[in-house]
């Protein structure tokens, strides 16, 4: 049997966090939440610290079974958004011109908690 050691290497970068970018986990992060996760970053201070929502987490529950009090009909896909305020519910959409109380992230997305 042949033992071979295999080292990662990854490659650093000077990019600067900030709202509307997105984060891919390092292969070596084990955490529950953050493994093999896709982050897209809602606020960010320097100061203050980052808040974001994982992406690429689908649960099996759909938007009409988890929050029924909206007058939206439609239903939609949910996703395991990170260990943080699990109490909320943080909706990604388009409709900024539609539903008050929303952020814009990049042009054309928007986000809001419920």
């Amino acid at each position: 049997m042949m033992n071979k050691e295999y080292k990662l290497k990854i490659k650093r970068n000077d990019i600067e966090p900030t709202i509307g970018r997105v984060l891919v986990a390092e292969p070596t992060t084990y955490d529950f939440f953050f493994s093999r996760s896709i982050v897209l970053l809602l606020e960010h201070e320097d100061r203050e610290g980052s808040a974001g929502v994982i992406l690429n987490k689908k649960i099996s529950d759909n938007f009409k079974d988890i929050y029924n009090k909206s007058k939206i009909k439609a239903d939609f896909p949910l996703y395991l958004g990170g260990p943080v305020d699990t109490n909320k519910l943080f909706v990604l959409h388009r409709l900024g011109d539609i539903i008050p109380k929303s952020f814009e992230v990049i042009p054309g997305l928007w986000w809001e908690a419920m």
